[in-house]
C-alpha cells in the first residue's frame, strides 16, 4: 500500500464469497458473494471492475482478478479498492477541445470519474449527467448526441473496457461539443474518444498489472501455503522475509505465526487425544454416544465393545437397530423407558440389563448414561458407559440360591428333628413287636413292612439334610452296593420313564469308610447330570467293582495314587462332552446348562467329596457318545464293629431304668436314694434346658456315670444352634433297638 497509494485496500476472497484476508483490519471478516466485481470475475474468469462506492469517505471502486488453479477452476479472487482520484489524474492529462467531457462509468451507469471536474458527478447516475429531462440508458459502444445539464449539445462516444475480450463491467464515454466539429472532425473526435478510452483502460489495467507482478506472486504463494495447511501439512509456511514491510509482508508474517500456532495446538490436541484414547481403551468399560440428531443409532462406541458383545465398533455404528436387536426382550421396554426419559429431560440413568452377544451367550451390563444437548445444535443425545457385571450377577444368583438352601436347611433340620423322634418310636416299637410276636408269621410280614417304611423315611430325612448342607461329616464303614440299593427307588423316580436304568453290583465288593450322606450326594449329582444329558431318553448304568491301581497307572491318571479302591461307575448314553468342556467340568460355578438350570456346583462338590475321602475321579466322554464318571474310593481294611457282643452285653446286665422328662427331674433322680446310675441316656433338646450341658453337670460329680447323648439333629447343626453334644457318645435319631444296645455296650464295655 505504501508503494501504490492509489489502492485503499487489498485482499483475497474465497470462491464461496468468504473474505479470507484483507489489509484493512475493519474488513477482515465478511461476505463478498454479492459484489459485482466478484460475480463478474467468477463468470468471465478475467479482470473485473465493480461499482462505485465510498470507502473511508473517499470515492472508490473495487476491482478483482481470479486466481485459477492448474485444473482451470477459480479458487479465489484477488481484489483491490482503487481511489478514483487517481483515475481523474490520468484523464486530466489528455488534451481535448473546450467543453469536452470524459466519463468513466460502472456497470450500473454510475460515474466513477469525470473530466474536467472530478468532484462534480462521482456516484451520480450517468443518465442524469447526459439529460436531466429524460433517462437515457448508457450504451455499451457507439455514439449518441446528448444535451447536458449545461445546455451544451455534445456528441458522446462509448466503449466498454475489456480484458482478454471479456467486458470488465466499466464503460468510458467521451463527449465533444457538436458546434466545434464537422463530420470529418467528428470522426477524429471519436478516434480521440477511443484513445481516451484506451488511456482509461490502461489506467485501470495498471492496477491489475501491479497486482500481477508485485502482488499476485506473493498472494498465490499465500494461497498455496493455505491449501497445504488445509490438507493437514502443518509445517506449511509462506517464509516471510525478516523485516518485511507493507501489508503483504505483515500478512505473510501473520500467516506464518498462525501456521506455527496451529501446528503447536494440533500437536497438543493429538497428544491429549492419544492420552484420552489410552485412558478410555484401558478402562474395563464401553464408552458410547448415541441418539444424536434423533437418529436412534450409535454415533461413537469404544473398542471394548468387541470384547463385551463380539460385535465390532463399525457394526454398532452402521446398524442403528443393533442395540434393540441384542437387548433381552424381557428388559427392552424397561431400559428403553429409562433412556428415553433421560434423553427427553436431560437427566441421568443407571440400569442393568442383558445383552445377547454374537455367540449367543448372555452378558449382564450396568449402563450409566446422561441425556444432553449435542454440540452445534445437532439435537439431544445420550453419553454414557457400560460395565460387564455378568460375574457379579452370577454370584448374586448363587448367593440367593445359597440363601434359599440355607432357609430350606434350617426348616428341614427343624422338621427332621421332630420327624426323627417319631421314626425312633415307630422303628423301636416295631422291632419290639417283632420280637414278641415271632410266632405270628402274618404279623411279622406287616411289622417288617413298617420297619422298612421307617428305614426309607430315615434315608429320605438324611438325604434332605445332606442336600440342604445341614449334615456334618460322619464317616462310617459302608458297602457301596447297599448304598446304591437304598437309593434305587429315588433314582428311578428322579430320572423318569424315558431312561432305562441298568445296575451291575459286584460280588465280594470291598468296604469303604466314608460319610453315608456324602456318598448319596455324589450318586445323586451324577445321576441328575446324566438325566440332563439324555433329554430324549437313553440308558443310565450304575456299576461297582474292585480296582487295584499300580504306580505306573496312577501316574497316568490325574490325582490318582497307587492302592486298592472300590470303583463306582455312573455312565450315560447322552450328548457327551468335548475336550475343552471336560477340562473345566470340576471348576466351581462352571456349567454347560442354560441360565437358571444349574449353579455349576454339582461336579465341584463331587470332586471335593471324593478327594476329601482320599479317592479320585476319572471322566470318559466324547461328543455324541455319552459320558462315564468313575469314582474311586480307598478300600477300608478294618473290620466293621459287630453288634452281637453289644447285644449280649446289654442283655446280660439287664440294668434297672429310671425315667425323667425334664432336666430338673433328672437332677432329683441323681440326688435321690435309688442308687447310683451306670448310664445316662439324654436327649439334647429338653423342655427346660440343654441336654448336653445337663450331661456335663451330672457326670462331673462323684458318681460319674457314663453317658450317651442322642438327637434328631446332626452334631454340626447342634454346634450351629449353640447346643452341646461333644465329649460323649452321640447317637443320631432315628435308631433301632439294636443300635441302642450296641451304643450301650460300647459305653459300658
Amino acid at each position: 500500500m505504501d508503494r501504490q497509494p492509489s489502492f485503499l485496500d487489498m485482499g483475497i476472497v474465497a470462491d464461496d464469497g468468504r473474505l479470507l484476508v484483507a489489509t484493512d483490519p475493519a474488513r477482515r471478516a465478511g461476505d463478498e458473494a454479492d459484489r459485482s466485481f466478484f460475480q463478474r470475475a467468477l463468470q468471465t474468469r478475467r479482470f473485473a471492475v465493480g461499482r462505485y462506492a465510498l470507502e473511508e469517505g473517499r470515492p472508490a471502486v473495487r476491482v478483482g482478478h481470479p486466481v485459477i488453479d492448474p485444473g482451470g477452476a477459480v479458487k479465489a479472487v484477488l481484489f483491490a479498492t482503487v481511489d478514483l482520484s487517481s483515475l481523474h489524474t490520468v484523464l486530466h492529462r489528455i488534451e481535448l477541445p473546450g467543453s469536452s467531457v470524459v466519463l468513466v462509468l460502472d456497470e450500473g451507469g454510475r460515474v466513477l470519474a469525470r473530466f474536467p471536474d472530478p468532484s462534480h458527478d462521482p456516484g451520480m447516475d450517468a443518465a442524469g449527467s447526459f439529460a436531466p429531462a429524460r433517462r437515457l440508458a448508457v450504451p455499451d459502444a457507439g455514439s449518441v448526441s446528448v444535451t447536458g445539464p449545461d445546455g451544451v449539445a455534445r456528441r458522446f462516444g462509448f466503449t466498454s473496457l475489456r480484458s482478454g475480450g471479456d467486458a470488465t463491467g466499466a464503460t468510458v464515454a467521451v463527449g465533444i461539443p457538436e458546434r466545434t466539429a464537422t463530420a470529418a472532425a467528428e470522426a477524429d473526435l471519436l478516434h480521440s474518444a477511443l484513445l481516451v478510452a484506451a488511456v482509461a483502460a490502461a489506467a485501470l489495467l495498471a492496477s491489475w498489472l501491479f497486482g500481477n507482478y508485485f502482488i499476485m506472486d506473493r498472494v498465490n504463494g499465500l494461497l498455496h501455503a493455505t491449501r497445504r495447511l488445509s490438507t493437514g501439512e502443518l509445517r506449511a509456511r509462506r517464509g516471510a522475509r525478516r523485516g518485511a514491510s507493507g501489508e503483504l509482508g505483515q500478512l505473510e508474517k501473520a500467516f506464518d505465526e498462525m501456521a506455527l500456532s496451529l501446528e503447536l495446538r494440533t500437536h497438543e490436541l493429538r497428544r491429549a487425544e492419544a492420552r484420552y484414547r489410552e485412558l478410555v481403551e484401558a478402562m474395563p468399560a464401553v464408552f458410547y454416544v448415541a441418539g444424536a440428531g434423533g437418529t436412534g443409532g450409535v454415533d461413537y462406541v469404544s473398542p471394548q465393545v468387541r470384547e463385551l458383545t463380539g460385535f465390532a465398533p463399525e457394526e454398532w455404528l452402521s446398524r442403528p437397530g443393533l442395540w434393540r436387536e441384542q437387548v433381552d426382550p424381557a428388559d427392552l421396554d424397561r431400559v428403553a423407558g429409562e433412556m428415553g426419559q433421560a434423553l427427553a429431560a436431560g437427566g441421568s440413568f443407571q440400569v442393568e440389563y442383558r445383552i445377547r452377544a454374537r455367540d449367543g451367550s448372555v452378558v449382564w451390563v450396568r449402563d450409566h448414561g446422561t441425556g444432553e444437548e449435542s454440540p452445534a445444535g445437532a439435537g439431544r443425545r445420550i453419553r454414557g458407559f457400560m460395565v460387564n457385571v455378568t460375574d457379579r450377577k452370577v454370584l448374586e444368583q448363587q448367593f440367593l440360591q445359597a440363601q434359599k438352601m440355607e432357609a430350606l436347611g434350617r426348616l428341614s433340620a427343624s422338621v427332621a428333628h421332630d420327624f426323627n423322634n417319631l421314626l425312633t418310636v415307630i422303628a423301636g416299637y416295631s422291632q419290639l413287636l417283632q420280637a414278641r410276636l415271632s410266632a405270628e408269621p402274618p404279623v411279622q410280614v406287616q411289622l417288617e413292612e413298617i420297619v422298612r417304611a421307617a428305614d426309607r423315611a430315615t434315608v429320605l430325612t438324611r438325604q434332605l439334610l445332606h442336600f440342604s448342607r445341614r449334615q456334618g461329616s460322619d464317616p462310617v464303614v459302608l458297602d457301596l452296593n447297599e448304598a446304591l440299593g437304598a437309593l434305587d427307588r429315588m433314582i428311578r423316580r428322579l430320572i423318569g420313564d424315558r431312561i432305562t436304568v441298568e445296575t451291575g453290583p459286584a460280588r465280594g465288593l470291598w468296604k469303604v469308610r466314608v460319610d453315608r450322606g456324602h456318598v448319596d450326594q455324589v450318586i445323586m449329582n451324577l445321576v441328575v447330570n446324566a438325566r440332563d444329558a439324555m433329554p430324549d431318553g437313553g440308558t443310565l448304568t450304575l456299576r461297582t467293582e474292585n480296582a487295584v491301581v499300580g504306580g505306573e497307572e496312577a501316574r497316568r491318571r490325574l490325582g490318582a495314587v497307587p492302592g486298592e479302591f472300590v470303583c463306582l461307575t455312573v455312565a450315560d448314553t447322552g450328548c457327551g462332552m468335548d475336550e475343552a468342556t471336560r477340562e473345566r467340568i470340576f471348576e466351581p460355578f462352571f456349567t454347560t446348562k442354560g441360565e437358571g438350570k444349574g449353579t455349576g456346583l454339582g461336579l465341584s462338590t463331587v470332586y471335593g467329596i471324593v478327594r476329601g475321602a482320599g479317592g479320585f475321579v476319572e471322566v470318559q466322554s466324547e461328543p455324541g457318545r455319552g459320558t462315564a464318571f468313575r469314582i474311586h474310593l480307598p478300600r477300608h481294611e478294618g473290620v466293621a464293629p459287630s453288634s452281637g457282643a453289644a447285644r449280649e452285653s446289654a442283655r446280660g446286665r439287664a440294668p434297672s431304668r429310671r425315667e425323667a422328662a425334664t432336666a430338673e427331674e433328672a437332677r432329683r433322680a441323681m440326688a435321690g436314694d435309688g442308687g447310683a446310675f451306670d448310664l445316662l441316656l439324654v436327649d439334647v433338646s429338653l423342655p427346660d434346658g440343654d441336654g448336653g450341658k445337663l450331661v456335663r453337670e451330672l457326670t462331673a460329680g462323684a458318681r460319674r456315670p457314663r453317658a450317651i447323648v442322642m438327637s434328631g439333629y446332626s452334631p454340626s447343626l447342634l454346634h450351629e444352634e449353640g447346643k452341646e453334644s461333644g465329649g460323649f457318645l452321640f447317637l443320631q435319631k432315628p435308631f433301632r433297638p439294636a443300635e441302642l444296645r450296641e451304643a450301650m455296650a460300647r459305653v459300658l464295655g
